[in-house]
């Protein structure tokens, strides 16, 4: 039973250092991030394996802006929108992402 319980915690450990190992490429790519969620968003980002991204907000009158972006580690993002801005934003999780004080969901 000692040698089972090992082997769950073991395994329990692993798999975060393995989601912890997961690129930003893995994370950001093939899904929506949303806020405040699915149902009924107020903003959103798409960041395309490609190294693009597209972001939207209901918000300021803002609409759609387009970018590109790039990982710099340490769960950091860096994101530079065609009129040249750049933004830092991060990877809190695997599901969380934070864009200025505005955290997003990860909806596939």
């Amino acid at each position: 039973m000692k040698n089972l319980a090992k082997i769950i915690i073991y395994l329990f450990i692993l798999t975060i250092l393995l989601s912890c190992s997961q690129s930003a490429k893995s994370i950001l790519t093939d899904c929506d991030w949303v806020y405040p969620d699915k149902s009924n968003p107020t903003g959103a980002f798409k960041f395309f394996s490609n190294g693009e991204f597209n972001s939207s907000t209901i918000y300021f009158d803002i609409g759609t802006q387009h970018g590109t972006w790039k990982d710099i580690g340490s769960n950091k993002v860096k994101l530079t929108y065609n009129d040249d801005r750049t933004q830092t934003i991060f990877i809190i999780s695997s599901n969380k992402l934070k864009v200025g004080n505005t955290i997003y969901k990860k909806y596939k």
